[in-house]
């Protein structure tokens, strides 16, 4: 797959689409992480045009690049950065970021579920035990069904003023990316699923009809920034 091709398509489309909402100060679209090898990009692609439609993110915590969620609410909370260091040195963690998906496929849940539910089963790649992450009100609902619970040892009660003083922020966390106990029956089973077979389709049913979604979440190598479709 060509990385940077896809890299630059998602980087373009996350901009345009905060555009549109007037959201322009949000530390997940800062593209210093494409210099960062433990990113990694997740994306929906039109296979008959090639057009990337949705797109999400991985960051893997190390010792040298800064999470999206410290970079966003350390100058808020400053506990975030020992919170943090805690969960990579007590078994790998990352955080689940940069969700957008374009006006084209608005109903499908291409961004909200699917992108969802890929990034939380290619974590187990990774070796990570949990994930963080920060939700706007629009998908927090959506957010509880895929295994994240409010983290509320941050902010308050794990709720931020951001990116702006109009917008709530919530910070998330799921303690248990194996066993994933507090997901959704469907929505742990789907993820399970694709665990056991990293290349697999299926035909979803959606709010605006069925969809054919094929998956391709093997990552061949995890030392540079990859990028992984479905």
């Amino acid at each position: 797959m060509d990385n940077e091709r896809i890299c630059q398509k998602y980087i373009e489309g996350h901009i345009h689409v905060l555009k549109i909402y007037g959201i322009t100060q949000i530390t997940s679209a800062n593209i210093d992480w494409i210099l960062n090898p433990n990113v990694y990009v997740l994306v929906a692609e039109d296979p008959d045009t090639n057009e990337v439609l949705a797109g999400s993110r991985l960051h893997v915590a190390d010792d040298k690049f800064s999470l999206p969620i410290e970079d966003a609410i350390g100058h808020k909370d400053p506990s975030v950065y020992p919170y943090i260091e805690k969960l990579r040195k007590e078994g790998g963690t990352g955080e689940f970021c940069g969700l957008w998906n374009s006006r084209k496929i608005a109903g499908y849940g291409i961004g909200s579920m699917f992108l969802g539910l890929t990034s939380i089963a290619v974590s187990s790649q990774l070796n990570l035990t949990t994930l963080v992450g920060l939700c706007a009100p629009i998908t927090k609902k959506r957010s509880f069904k895929l295994g994240f619970i409010q983290e509320t040892k941050l902010g308050n009660e794990g709720e931020f003023i951001y990116p702006n003083e109009n917008l709530v922020a919530t910070a998330l966390l799921i303690p248990d990316l194996g066993k994933l106990n507090h997901a959704n029956e469907e929505e742990r089973n789907s993820i399970l699923n694709l665990r056991t077979n990293w290349k697999q389709s299926h035909i979803a049913k959606t709010r605006r009809g069925e969809v054919n979604v094929e998956y391709d979440l093997e990552i061949p190598n995890m030392t540079t920034t990859d990028s992984i479709s479905i």
